[in-house]
């Protein structure tokens, strides 16, 4: 259900940019810093900025769920190894060696 309503959503905003960028296509000003000034059709500044917008904010969202799942799963094996050693003896801690030492002389 929280899909569809992202979906939903989604066409909405791109529904809306798309309607701005038809019924705004005069020509504008541009000032660069540092740069020089041109014109430019304000339907390429609306694409322009509502794609890089877009292109950040899924940068950030990727970011932070990444980082929760990493999170996740550090918690998860601090648990399993928490909760490993309560109930079985630690069989890594013994080296190979020793354990065949013990079987060959004993």
């Amino acid at each position: 259900m929280l899909q569809k309503i992202r979906w939903f959503f989604l066409l909405v905003g791109v529904t809306i940019v798309l309607l701005l960028l038809l019924w705004n296509s005069s020509a504008v000003t541009v000032k660069f810093p540092f740069v020089a000034e041109r014109q430019l059709p304000l339907s390429i500044l609306l694409f322009t900025t509502s794609s890089l917008s877009f292109v950040f904010g899924a940068i950030v969202t990727g970011w932070m769920l990444r980082r929760r799942h990493k999170a996740a799963a550090k918690a998860e094996a601090a648990k399993k190894s928490a909760t490993g050693k309560k109930s079985q003896p630690a069989a890594a801690e013994v080296s190979p060696t020793a354990s065949t030492f013990s079987k060959t002389t004993g």
